[in-house]
Protein backbone atom coordinates (compact mmCIF):
# COMPACT_ATOMS: atom_id res chain seq x y z
CA UNK A 1 0.00 0.00 0.00
CA UNK A 2 1.26 3.35 -0.96
CA UNK A 3 1.60 6.39 1.44
CA UNK A 4 -0.94 8.05 0.08
CA UNK A 5 -3.34 5.21 0.61
CA UNK A 6 -2.37 4.52 4.09
CA UNK A 7 -2.87 8.95 4.59
CA UNK A 8 -6.55 8.28 3.33
CA UNK A 9 -6.99 5.25 5.86
CA UNK A 10 -5.47 7.06 8.77
CA UNK A 11 -7.48 9.58 8.64
CA UNK A 12 -10.75 7.68 8.18
CA UNK A 13 -9.93 6.30 11.12
CA UNK A 14 -9.65 9.49 12.96
CA UNK A 15 -12.80 10.66 11.73
CA UNK A 16 -14.41 7.46 12.85
CA UNK A 17 -13.03 7.73 16.37
CA UNK A 18 -13.94 11.74 16.74
CA UNK A 19 -17.57 10.69 16.06
CA UNK A 20 -17.84 7.96 18.38
CA UNK A 21 -16.20 9.87 20.84
CA UNK A 22 -18.67 12.75 20.59
CA UNK A 23 -21.94 10.04 19.87
CA UNK A 24 -20.38 9.20 23.68
CA UNK A 25 -19.92 12.60 25.24
CA UNK A 26 -23.49 13.75 24.20
CA UNK A 27 -25.41 11.58 25.82
CA UNK A 28 -28.21 13.25 27.82
CA UNK A 29 -27.91 13.62 31.77
CA UNK A 30 -30.69 14.42 33.80
CA UNK A 31 -33.96 16.95 32.57
CA UNK A 32 -33.99 19.30 34.65
CA UNK A 33 -38.09 20.13 34.06
CA UNK A 34 -38.65 16.60 34.81
CA UNK A 35 -41.36 16.50 37.63
CA UNK A 36 -42.80 12.97 37.08
CA UNK A 37 -42.76 9.38 39.40
CA UNK A 38 -40.95 6.65 39.05
CA UNK A 39 -42.80 4.74 41.16
CA UNK A 40 -45.75 5.34 43.99
CA UNK A 41 -47.08 2.95 46.20
CA UNK A 42 -48.53 1.91 49.77
CA UNK A 43 -48.32 -1.14 51.83
CA UNK A 44 -51.05 -3.19 52.40
CA UNK A 45 -52.87 -2.57 49.37
CA UNK A 46 -52.66 -2.26 45.53
CA UNK A 47 -53.09 1.25 43.83
CA UNK A 48 -56.08 1.57 41.15
CA UNK A 49 -55.18 2.08 38.34
CA UNK A 50 -51.71 0.57 38.03
CA UNK A 51 -48.98 3.37 38.55
CA UNK A 52 -47.79 4.93 35.18
CA UNK A 53 -45.63 8.35 35.58
CA UNK A 54 -48.23 10.18 33.28
CA UNK A 55 -51.07 9.05 35.98
CA UNK A 56 -51.18 11.46 38.80
CA UNK A 57 -54.90 10.30 40.26
CA UNK A 58 -55.38 6.62 42.29
CA UNK A 59 -57.32 4.88 44.47
CA UNK A 60 -56.50 1.67 46.90
CA UNK A 61 -59.00 0.16 49.31
CA UNK A 62 -57.89 -1.29 52.40
CA UNK A 63 -59.74 -3.56 55.19
CA UNK A 64 -61.12 -2.41 58.30
CA UNK A 65 -58.56 -4.42 60.23
CA UNK A 66 -55.80 -2.34 58.89
CA UNK A 67 -55.15 0.61 60.51
CA UNK A 68 -51.95 1.87 59.46
CA UNK A 69 -50.07 1.94 55.82
CA UNK A 70 -46.67 3.14 54.37
CA UNK A 71 -46.69 5.06 51.34
CA UNK A 72 -43.56 5.60 49.57
CA UNK A 73 -42.85 7.44 46.02
CA UNK A 74 -39.55 8.15 44.01
CA UNK A 75 -38.59 10.60 41.37
CA UNK A 76 -37.84 9.73 38.02
CA UNK A 77 -35.16 12.49 38.11
CA UNK A 78 -32.13 12.66 40.22
CA UNK A 79 -32.77 16.37 40.72
CA UNK A 80 -36.12 16.67 41.34
CA UNK A 81 -37.68 16.73 44.88
CA UNK A 82 -40.76 15.58 46.91
CA UNK A 83 -42.64 17.17 49.47
CA UNK A 84 -46.41 14.69 50.65
CA UNK A 85 -49.35 15.74 52.90
CA UNK A 86 -52.12 13.52 54.43
CA UNK A 87 -55.07 14.91 54.95
CA UNK A 88 -53.82 18.12 54.22
CA UNK A 89 -50.83 17.91 57.22
CA UNK A 90 -47.74 17.20 56.53
CA UNK A 91 -46.16 13.47 55.96
CA UNK A 92 -42.68 12.03 55.74
CA UNK A 93 -42.74 9.28 53.04
CA UNK A 94 -41.83 6.07 53.99
CA UNK A 95 -43.01 6.24 57.28
CA UNK A 96 -46.26 4.56 58.78
CA UNK A 97 -49.41 6.86 58.68
CA UNK A 98 -52.55 5.92 60.54
CA UNK A 99 -55.67 5.64 58.81
CA UNK A 100 -59.33 6.22 59.31
CA UNK A 101 -62.23 4.79 58.68
CA UNK A 102 -63.07 6.45 55.38
CA UNK A 103 -61.15 8.20 52.67
CA UNK A 104 -57.41 9.30 53.47
CA UNK A 105 -56.00 11.61 50.95
CA UNK A 106 -52.21 11.49 50.14
CA UNK A 107 -50.82 14.23 48.06
CA UNK A 108 -47.37 13.98 46.53
CA UNK A 109 -46.26 16.61 44.69
CA UNK A 110 -42.69 16.19 42.91
CA UNK A 111 -40.80 19.73 41.92
CA UNK A 112 -38.59 19.23 39.24
CA UNK A 113 -34.45 20.48 39.08
CA UNK A 114 -35.64 23.94 37.48
CA UNK A 115 -37.55 24.42 40.60
CA UNK A 116 -40.05 25.61 38.84
CA UNK A 117 -42.21 22.63 36.81
CA UNK A 118 -44.07 20.79 39.61
CA UNK A 119 -46.35 17.54 39.20
CA UNK A 120 -49.63 16.39 41.76
CA UNK A 121 -50.07 13.38 42.45
CA UNK A 122 -53.34 12.07 44.87
CA UNK A 123 -53.63 9.05 46.47
CA UNK A 124 -56.74 8.36 48.29
CA UNK A 125 -56.68 5.51 50.35
CA UNK A 126 -60.26 3.99 51.60
CA UNK A 127 -60.46 2.28 55.12
CA UNK A 128 -63.14 -0.12 55.39
CA UNK A 129 -65.93 -0.19 57.93
CA UNK A 130 -65.96 -3.15 60.69
CA UNK A 131 -69.10 -5.77 60.41
CA UNK A 132 -69.00 -6.33 63.83
CA UNK A 133 -72.21 -5.86 65.32
CA UNK A 134 -71.27 -4.34 69.11
CA UNK A 135 -68.30 -1.96 67.84
CA UNK A 136 -69.66 1.49 68.80
CA UNK A 137 -66.20 3.12 68.06
CA UNK A 138 -65.69 6.04 65.91
CA UNK A 139 -63.84 5.69 62.64
CA UNK A 140 -63.10 9.09 62.09
CA UNK A 141 -63.49 12.88 63.36
CA UNK A 142 -63.03 16.02 62.27
CA UNK A 143 -63.81 19.72 62.37
CA UNK A 144 -63.16 22.69 59.40
CA UNK A 145 -60.96 24.79 60.39
CA UNK A 146 -59.84 22.93 63.16
CA UNK A 147 -56.81 21.12 64.49
CA UNK A 148 -58.18 18.24 66.77
CA UNK A 149 -55.77 17.41 69.81
CA UNK A 150 -54.33 15.20 70.85
CA UNK A 151 -54.72 13.36 67.03
CA UNK A 152 -57.43 10.99 66.06
CA UNK A 153 -57.74 7.84 67.45
CA UNK A 154 -60.79 5.61 67.83
CA UNK A 155 -59.61 4.79 71.62
CA UNK A 156 -59.60 8.65 72.20
CA UNK A 157 -63.01 10.25 73.35
CA UNK A 158 -61.65 13.63 74.30
CA UNK A 159 -60.74 16.35 72.23
CA UNK A 160 -60.20 19.78 72.02
CA UNK A 161 -59.28 22.23 69.26
CA UNK A 162 -58.37 26.41 70.02
CA UNK A 163 -60.03 28.60 67.16
CA UNK A 164 -59.10 32.75 66.61
CA UNK A 165 -62.27 34.89 66.78
CA UNK A 166 -62.02 35.46 63.03
CA UNK A 167 -63.62 31.60 62.65
CA UNK A 168 -67.33 31.65 63.07
CA UNK A 169 -68.64 28.53 62.26
CA UNK A 170 -67.42 25.15 61.60
CA UNK A 171 -68.56 21.54 60.23
CA UNK A 172 -68.12 18.27 62.12
CA UNK A 173 -67.58 15.22 60.43
CA UNK A 174 -67.86 11.76 61.71
CA UNK A 175 -67.86 8.02 60.38
CA UNK A 176 -68.49 4.68 62.45
CA UNK A 177 -65.74 2.39 62.99
CA UNK A 178 -68.40 0.04 61.77
CA UNK A 179 -71.20 -0.64 59.16
CA UNK A 180 -73.95 -1.03 61.26
CA UNK A 181 -72.96 1.47 63.73
CA UNK A 182 -75.23 4.96 64.29
CA UNK A 183 -74.08 8.30 65.91
CA UNK A 184 -76.48 10.97 67.48
CA UNK A 185 -74.32 13.83 68.01
CA UNK A 186 -75.57 17.32 69.61
CA UNK A 187 -74.19 20.98 69.79
CA UNK A 188 -73.92 23.05 72.81
CA UNK A 189 -72.73 27.05 71.74
CA UNK A 190 -70.89 28.69 74.51
CA UNK A 191 -73.24 30.49 76.76
CA UNK A 192 -76.65 28.24 75.11
CA UNK A 193 -78.46 25.70 75.41
CA UNK A 194 -78.11 21.47 73.69
CA UNK A 195 -79.33 21.42 70.25
CA UNK A 196 -79.45 18.34 68.09
CA UNK A 197 -76.60 18.62 65.41
CA UNK A 198 -76.70 16.74 61.88
CA UNK A 199 -73.47 15.69 61.35
CA UNK A 200 -71.78 17.83 58.26
CA UNK A 201 -73.61 20.91 58.52
CA UNK A 202 -72.91 24.30 59.53
CA UNK A 203 -72.24 25.28 63.05
CA UNK A 204 -72.14 28.57 64.34
CA UNK A 205 -69.21 29.46 67.06
CA UNK A 206 -69.70 31.91 70.01
CA UNK A 207 -66.34 33.26 71.83
CA UNK A 208 -65.48 30.70 74.47
CA UNK A 209 -65.55 26.89 74.91
CA UNK A 210 -68.57 25.21 71.97
CA UNK A 211 -68.95 21.42 72.50
CA UNK A 212 -70.20 18.44 70.18
CA UNK A 213 -71.31 15.51 71.89
CA UNK A 214 -71.31 12.43 69.39
CA UNK A 215 -72.99 9.32 70.93
CA UNK A 216 -72.11 6.31 68.64
CA UNK A 217 -74.35 3.25 69.18
CA UNK A 218 -73.35 -0.09 67.93
CA UNK A 219 -75.62 -2.31 65.22
CA UNK A 220 -76.80 -4.44 67.96
CA UNK A 221 -77.49 -1.63 70.12
CA UNK A 222 -75.66 -3.69 73.35
CA UNK A 223 -72.74 -1.02 73.26
CA UNK A 224 -72.84 2.78 72.69
CA UNK A 225 -69.92 5.12 73.41
CA UNK A 226 -69.82 8.89 73.67
CA UNK A 227 -67.05 11.24 72.54
CA UNK A 228 -66.74 15.05 73.03
CA UNK A 229 -65.25 17.42 70.61
CA UNK A 230 -64.74 20.84 72.94
CA UNK A 231 -64.11 24.07 70.28
CA UNK A 232 -62.86 27.24 71.89
CA UNK A 233 -63.06 30.37 69.68
CA UNK A 234 -60.61 32.81 71.52
CA UNK A 235 -61.39 36.65 72.04
CA UNK A 236 -61.14 39.23 69.68
CA UNK A 237 -57.50 40.58 70.19
CA UNK A 238 -57.72 43.77 72.34
CA UNK A 239 -57.00 47.17 71.01
CA UNK A 240 -54.74 49.58 72.86
CA UNK A 241 -52.76 52.90 72.23
CA UNK A 242 -49.25 53.14 72.27
CA UNK A 243 -47.48 56.24 72.47
CA UNK A 244 -44.27 56.01 69.92
CA UNK A 245 -41.00 57.35 71.23
CA UNK A 246 -41.12 60.81 70.55
CA UNK A 247 -37.78 61.41 72.40
CA UNK A 248 -39.17 63.27 75.63
CA UNK A 249 -40.95 60.01 76.34
CA UNK A 250 -39.27 56.64 78.41
CA UNK A 251 -43.17 54.58 78.94
CA UNK A 252 -45.57 53.49 76.70
CA UNK A 253 -49.44 54.58 77.06
CA UNK A 254 -51.23 54.10 80.13
CA UNK A 255 -54.12 55.55 81.32
CA UNK A 256 -53.34 58.55 83.59
CA UNK A 257 -50.37 59.51 81.77
CA UNK A 258 -49.98 63.40 82.03
CA UNK A 259 -49.24 65.73 79.07
CA UNK A 260 -46.74 68.58 80.03
CA UNK A 261 -46.88 71.73 78.65
CA UNK A 262 -45.07 72.53 75.20
CA UNK A 263 -45.34 68.30 74.70
CA UNK A 264 -46.49 65.90 72.17
CA UNK A 265 -47.09 62.59 72.25
CA UNK A 266 -47.98 60.45 68.57
CA UNK A 267 -50.78 57.51 68.86
CA UNK A 268 -50.54 54.73 66.86
CA UNK A 269 -52.92 51.59 67.64
CA UNK A 270 -51.32 48.33 69.03
CA UNK A 271 -51.62 46.19 65.77
CA UNK A 272 -51.38 46.41 61.74
CA UNK A 273 -53.16 46.04 58.87
CA UNK A 274 -56.26 48.13 59.80
CA UNK A 275 -58.33 48.81 57.21
CA UNK A 276 -60.02 52.05 58.99
CA UNK A 277 -59.09 54.02 61.68
CA UNK A 278 -61.25 56.72 63.33
CA UNK A 279 -60.00 58.59 66.00
CA UNK A 280 -62.03 60.38 68.92
CA UNK A 281 -60.93 63.42 70.94
CA UNK A 282 -63.12 63.66 73.88
CA UNK A 283 -66.12 61.85 71.66
CA UNK A 284 -65.79 64.18 68.51
CA UNK A 285 -64.28 62.09 65.27
CA UNK A 286 -60.83 64.06 64.54
CA UNK A 287 -58.60 62.10 62.22
CA UNK A 288 -59.29 58.88 60.14
CA UNK A 289 -55.36 58.43 59.50
CA UNK A 290 -53.27 55.67 61.04
CA UNK A 291 -51.65 57.68 64.14
CA UNK A 292 -52.37 60.86 65.49
CA UNK A 293 -50.53 63.51 67.34
CA UNK A 294 -51.91 64.87 71.21
CA UNK A 295 -50.44 68.37 71.44
CA UNK A 296 -50.65 69.73 74.76
CA UNK A 297 -50.39 73.32 73.02
CA UNK A 298 -53.54 72.94 71.23
CA UNK A 299 -55.65 71.11 74.45
CA UNK A 300 -57.23 72.70 77.29
CA UNK A 301 -55.94 72.00 80.39
CA UNK A 302 -57.63 69.27 82.29
CA UNK A 303 -58.76 65.39 81.64
CA UNK A 304 -58.89 64.02 78.32
CA UNK A 305 -60.06 60.67 76.30
CA UNK A 306 -58.65 59.57 73.31
CA UNK A 307 -60.75 56.67 71.33
CA UNK A 308 -60.00 54.54 68.55
CA UNK A 309 -62.10 52.59 66.33
CA UNK A 310 -60.25 49.97 63.95
CA UNK A 311 -61.48 47.36 61.43
CA UNK A 312 -58.96 44.62 61.14
CA UNK A 313 -60.08 41.55 58.97
CA UNK A 314 -63.68 42.50 58.99
CA UNK A 315 -64.20 43.37 62.79
CA UNK A 316 -64.59 46.31 64.51
CA UNK A 317 -62.36 46.88 67.62
CA UNK A 318 -62.47 49.75 70.15
CA UNK A 319 -59.80 51.79 72.66
CA UNK A 320 -59.60 54.43 74.45
CA UNK A 321 -56.37 56.13 76.39
CA UNK A 322 -57.04 58.61 78.52
CA UNK A 323 -54.95 61.20 79.46
CA UNK A 324 -54.52 64.87 81.34
CA UNK A 325 -52.74 68.12 79.95
CA UNK A 326 -50.84 69.26 83.04
CA UNK A 327 -51.42 73.14 83.84
CA UNK A 328 -49.67 76.71 83.73
CA UNK A 329 -47.89 76.26 87.18
CA UNK A 330 -47.67 73.04 87.54
CA UNK A 331 -43.76 72.91 87.47
CA UNK A 332 -42.39 70.79 90.16
CA UNK A 333 -39.41 71.89 91.76
CA UNK A 334 -37.27 68.65 93.34
CA UNK A 335 -33.92 68.07 95.36
CA UNK A 336 -31.57 65.83 93.61
CA UNK A 337 -30.03 62.92 95.96
CA UNK A 338 -26.57 64.19 95.23
CA UNK A 339 -25.66 64.69 99.17
CA UNK A 340 -26.33 60.91 99.97
CA UNK A 341 -26.83 61.69 104.06
CA UNK A 342 -29.80 63.62 102.86
CA UNK A 343 -33.33 62.00 102.55
CA UNK A 344 -36.47 63.79 102.54
CA UNK A 345 -39.44 64.75 99.88
CA UNK A 346 -39.81 67.88 98.35
CA UNK A 347 -41.63 69.73 100.75
CA UNK A 348 -40.77 72.63 103.71
CA UNK A 349 -37.44 71.41 105.11
CA UNK A 350 -34.29 72.62 106.60
CA UNK A 351 -30.76 73.28 105.41
CA UNK A 352 -27.87 73.44 107.94
CA UNK A 353 -25.24 76.09 107.55
CA UNK A 354 -22.32 74.44 105.92
CA UNK A 355 -24.83 71.83 103.71
CA UNK A 356 -26.14 72.35 99.86
CA UNK A 357 -28.92 70.98 97.86
CA UNK A 358 -29.19 70.56 94.09
CA UNK A 359 -32.44 71.82 93.04
CA UNK A 360 -34.02 70.40 89.46
CA UNK A 361 -36.39 71.51 87.68
CA UNK A 362 -36.70 69.47 84.45
CA UNK A 363 -39.76 70.18 81.74
CA UNK A 364 -39.60 68.99 78.53
CA UNK A 365 -40.05 71.63 75.86
CA UNK A 366 -38.54 74.37 78.14
CA UNK A 367 -36.37 76.78 76.06
CA UNK A 368 -35.01 78.18 78.90
CA UNK A 369 -34.70 78.63 82.76
CA UNK A 370 -34.83 81.48 85.63
CA UNK A 371 -34.58 80.92 88.89
CA UNK A 372 -35.45 83.51 92.16
CA UNK A 373 -34.50 83.73 95.65
CA UNK A 374 -36.77 85.17 98.42
CA UNK A 375 -38.64 87.04 94.87
CA UNK A 376 -35.20 88.22 93.77
CA UNK A 377 -33.59 86.74 90.21
CA UNK A 378 -30.46 84.73 90.55
CA UNK A 379 -28.18 86.29 88.01
CA UNK A 380 -25.73 83.71 87.79
CA UNK A 381 -28.56 80.99 87.44
CA UNK A 382 -30.44 79.80 83.96
CA UNK A 383 -29.82 75.83 83.74
CA UNK A 384 -32.42 73.17 84.56
CA UNK A 385 -30.75 72.84 87.89
CA UNK A 386 -29.35 75.37 91.14
CA UNK A 387 -27.21 74.45 94.06
CA UNK A 388 -28.27 76.46 97.02
CA UNK A 389 -25.45 76.30 100.10
CA UNK A 390 -26.90 77.02 103.42
CA UNK A 391 -23.52 79.19 104.01
CA UNK A 392 -24.70 81.65 101.39
CA UNK A 393 -27.47 82.48 103.19
CA UNK A 394 -28.98 84.09 106.21
CA UNK A 395 -30.50 81.51 109.33
CA UNK A 396 -34.38 81.80 108.69
CA UNK A 397 -36.95 80.63 106.23
CA UNK A 398 -36.16 81.22 102.07
CA UNK A 399 -38.24 80.77 99.40
CA UNK A 400 -36.32 79.34 96.06
CA UNK A 401 -38.68 79.50 92.70
CA UNK A 402 -37.81 78.21 89.07
CA UNK A 403 -39.56 79.44 86.34
CA UNK A 404 -39.79 77.35 82.40
CA UNK A 405 -40.30 79.15 79.27
CA UNK A 406 -42.17 76.72 76.98
CA UNK A 407 -43.13 78.18 73.81
CA UNK A 408 -44.95 81.52 74.61
CA UNK A 409 -46.36 80.35 78.15
CA UNK A 410 -44.18 80.41 81.31
CA UNK A 411 -44.41 77.88 84.28
CA UNK A 412 -42.85 78.41 87.77
CA UNK A 413 -43.28 76.11 90.74
CA UNK A 414 -41.76 76.98 94.47
CA UNK A 415 -39.79 75.15 97.09
CA UNK A 416 -39.93 76.27 100.91
CA UNK A 417 -37.11 75.32 103.15
CA UNK A 418 -35.57 76.48 106.28
CA UNK A 419 -31.69 77.15 107.13
CA UNK A 420 -30.76 76.17 110.34
CA UNK A 421 -27.83 77.66 112.44
CA UNK A 422 -24.64 74.78 113.31
CA UNK A 423 -25.82 73.50 116.63
CA UNK A 424 -29.12 74.27 116.82
CA UNK A 425 -30.18 70.56 117.83
CA UNK A 426 -32.43 70.23 114.37
CA UNK A 427 -30.81 66.52 113.67
CA UNK A 428 -32.82 64.48 111.92
CA UNK A 429 -32.83 60.27 112.21
CA UNK A 430 -34.22 58.51 109.62
CA UNK A 431 -35.36 54.43 108.66
CA UNK A 432 -32.92 53.33 105.79
CA UNK A 433 -34.50 51.77 103.30
CA UNK A 434 -32.28 48.97 102.19
CA UNK A 435 -32.87 46.64 104.83
CA UNK A 436 -36.19 48.01 105.83
CA UNK A 437 -38.37 46.88 102.73
CA UNK A 438 -41.52 46.61 105.24
CA UNK A 439 -41.50 49.95 106.30
CA UNK A 440 -43.34 52.56 103.65
CA UNK A 441 -41.52 55.99 104.98
CA UNK A 442 -38.20 57.27 104.85
CA UNK A 443 -38.30 59.85 108.37
CA UNK A 444 -39.77 60.34 111.36
CA UNK A 445 -39.89 64.40 111.09
CA UNK A 446 -42.42 64.73 108.54
CA UNK A 447 -44.33 61.02 109.76
CA UNK A 448 -47.72 62.01 111.45
CA UNK A 449 -48.40 59.88 114.28
CA UNK A 450 -46.33 57.77 116.28
CA UNK A 451 -44.20 55.01 114.74
CA UNK A 452 -44.34 51.41 115.62
CA UNK A 453 -41.89 48.63 115.74
CA UNK A 454 -43.20 45.05 115.68
CA UNK A 455 -41.84 42.41 117.44
CA UNK A 456 -39.17 40.72 114.85
CA UNK A 457 -38.77 43.99 112.76
CA UNK A 458 -35.78 45.55 112.34
CA UNK A 459 -34.88 49.40 112.00
CA UNK A 460 -31.55 50.43 110.62
CA UNK A 461 -31.57 54.12 112.17
CA UNK A 462 -29.03 56.63 110.35
CA UNK A 463 -28.06 60.17 111.45
CA UNK A 464 -29.13 62.76 108.75
CA UNK A 465 -25.18 63.32 108.20
CA UNK A 466 -22.53 61.07 108.09
CA UNK A 467 -19.34 63.15 108.96
CA UNK A 468 -19.64 63.69 112.62
CA UNK A 469 -16.45 62.46 114.77
CA UNK A 470 -18.85 60.70 117.60
CA UNK A 471 -21.91 59.00 118.22
CA UNK A 472 -23.75 58.03 121.10
CA UNK A 473 -27.29 56.72 121.27
CA UNK A 474 -29.31 56.33 124.43
CA UNK A 475 -32.57 54.49 125.15
CA UNK A 476 -35.29 55.32 127.30
CA UNK A 477 -32.91 58.11 128.86
CA UNK A 478 -30.86 54.99 130.44
CA UNK A 479 -27.65 57.24 131.39
CA UNK A 480 -25.43 54.05 130.18
CA UNK A 481 -25.28 54.81 125.69
CA UNK A 482 -26.31 51.44 123.96
CA UNK A 483 -24.16 52.04 121.06
CA UNK A 484 -21.43 54.36 119.45
CA UNK A 485 -21.88 53.47 116.13
CA UNK A 486 -22.46 55.97 113.08
CA UNK A 487 -26.05 53.93 112.50
CA UNK A 488 -28.27 51.70 115.37
CA UNK A 489 -30.22 48.72 114.27
CA UNK A 490 -33.12 48.16 116.38
CA UNK A 491 -34.99 45.16 116.75
CA UNK A 492 -38.08 44.46 119.15
CA UNK A 493 -38.30 40.41 120.46
CA UNK A 494 -37.10 38.16 122.81
CA UNK A 495 -32.99 38.70 123.25
CA UNK A 496 -33.25 41.63 121.43
CA UNK A 497 -32.54 45.35 122.01
CA UNK A 498 -35.93 46.14 123.20
CA UNK A 499 -37.79 43.11 124.40
CA UNK A 500 -40.92 45.18 126.56
CA UNK A 501 -43.70 46.31 124.56
CA UNK A 502 -44.82 49.84 125.18
CA UNK A 503 -43.97 52.98 124.21
CA UNK A 504 -39.80 54.11 123.93
CA UNK A 505 -37.72 56.50 123.20
CA UNK A 506 -34.36 56.60 121.64
CA UNK A 507 -31.90 59.90 121.71
CA UNK A 508 -28.93 60.51 119.34
CA UNK A 509 -26.04 63.37 120.68
CA UNK A 510 -23.25 63.77 117.64
CA UNK A 511 -20.50 65.67 117.72
CA UNK A 512 -19.97 67.66 114.69
CA UNK A 513 -16.91 70.54 114.38
CA UNK A 514 -16.44 70.80 117.92
CA UNK A 515 -20.33 71.48 118.56
CA UNK A 516 -22.95 68.90 119.86
CA UNK A 517 -26.22 67.94 118.16
CA UNK A 518 -29.43 65.85 119.34
CA UNK A 519 -32.15 64.57 118.16
CA UNK A 520 -34.81 61.95 119.75
CA UNK A 521 -36.96 59.29 118.45
CA UNK A 522 -40.37 58.21 120.25
CA UNK A 523 -42.16 55.14 118.96
CA UNK A 524 -44.14 52.27 120.71
CA UNK A 525 -43.39 48.44 120.25
CA UNK A 526 -45.89 45.48 119.69
CA UNK A 527 -46.02 41.96 119.69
Amino acid sequence: MDKHKLRVVGLVLMIAALFYGCQQSSSPGPNRSDAALSSLAASGTTLKPAFASATTTYAASIANTVTSTTVTASANSALATIAATKDGAAYTLGTQASLNVGDNVFSVVVTAGDKTTTKTYTLTVTRGQSSATNDADLGALAASGATLTPAFSSATTAYTASLANSVTSTTVSATTDASGASIAATFTAAGAAATAYDLGASATLNVGDNVFSLVVTSGDGSVTETYTLTLTRNEPPGLTVILSNSGDLSFTGADGTTLAPGQSWTIVPSFSGATMTLWYLDGVQVSSASSYVLSASQLAAGDHTLGLLATVNGLNYYGTFAFTVAAPGNLAVGISLANQDLVFSPATDSLIQGQSYTFTANIAGATSYAWYMDAAPISSASSSSYTVSGSSLGIGPHVLTAAATVGSATYSGSFDFNVLAMGSGDLNIFIAQGSASDLSFSGFGPQSGTPNLSAGQVWNLVPSFGSASSYAWYLDGNPNPVASTSTLSLEAGQGALIDQPGPHSLTLFVTLNHLIYSSSLNFTVSN
